[in-house]
């Protein structure tokens, strides 16, 4: 992968009572290399906004003596990753002459980073409403995982804090907490469907990959579905918007069951 040699000068005040640069000043020397390499990129934009440093693992091999000659930092790029959420769910619900009623279920929310997810977020579904080109699945926040009646979150600070309403200040889980079982969270899941009448390409037989011409399955549409999902907290809370795409923007779908 490709090296930034960045050079960094060394400051008489940078040496400590040792004689040599302190410790805590060579982490500022990995900083400033930082801060050129991303000022000279093309993505020098993100600094607009901040970025966190996670960790610093730094092994001194030896010590750094003063230099009027100024030091070489090479900085590479280990790793690219994301923080994301993501889900699954099950949706259940009864056949109408107009399309599917979706009337109970559940979207599970995951906290995923590198590393082994963790729930976060359960949305129980309440029902639902179906035009051509347009589903809207209705809900209600929730806690309680896996519907036992039981806090979840009981204890993990991080998922206690991770939704939080921006007008009250207050998080999900104490608005939750407060009363788990008067639904006070809602959640409204919007989507689009583009376009609204399946063209051709988009149909296929059953489970196969072309459309046969003595296809004796059921047609599937094969397209993407995007949309929003809104969280709406009482008076005198707000909206709290958390954008959604279900064709992988925003969240990423795990799972899917019918």
């Amino acid at each position: 992968m490709t090296a930034f040699d960045v050079e960094v000068g060394v400051r008489w005040t940078d040496l400590d009572a040792q004689s040599h640069v302190n410790n805590a000043t060579v982490v500022d020397y990995l900083q400033q290399a930082r801060i050129r390499v991303l000022l000279g990129g093309p993505n020098a934009h993100i600094l607009d906004d901040g970025i966190v440093i996670v960790s610093h693992a730094v092994e001194y091999a030896a010590p750094i003596a003063y230099t009027p000659e100024p030091l070489h930092v090479v900085l590479r790029i280990g790793d690219v990753g994301a923080a994301r959420l993501t889900y699954d769910y099950v949706l259940n619900g009864i056949t109408t002459g107009s399309g599917v009623n979706y009337t109970s279920g559940y979207f599970n929310l995951y906290f995923e980073n590198g590393g082994a997810s963790q729930q976060v977020l359960r949305i129980n579904v309440t029902g639902s409403s179906l035009t051509v080109a347009n589903l809207v699945v209705n809900g209600t926040v929730s806690f309680d995982f896996d519907g036992n009646g039981t806090d979840d979150a009981a204890g993990n600070s991080f998922i206690q804090n991770l939704f939080n309403d921006s007008e009250s200040g207050k998080s999900f889980y104490d608005i939750w907490l407060a009363d788990p079982l008067a639904q006070t969270i809602a959640f409204r899941l919007d989507t689009n469907v583009d376009p609204a009448i399946p063209t051709a390409e988009q149909l296929v037989c059953g489970f196969a990959d072309a459309l046969a011409a003595n296809c004796q399955s059921p047609l599937i549409r094969q397209t993407s579905l995007d949309g929003s999902a809104t969280f709406h907290v009482p008076e005198p809370g707000s909206l709290a918007l958390l954008g959604l795409g279900l064709a992988g923007i925003g969240f990423a779908g795990r799972r899917r069951k019918n």
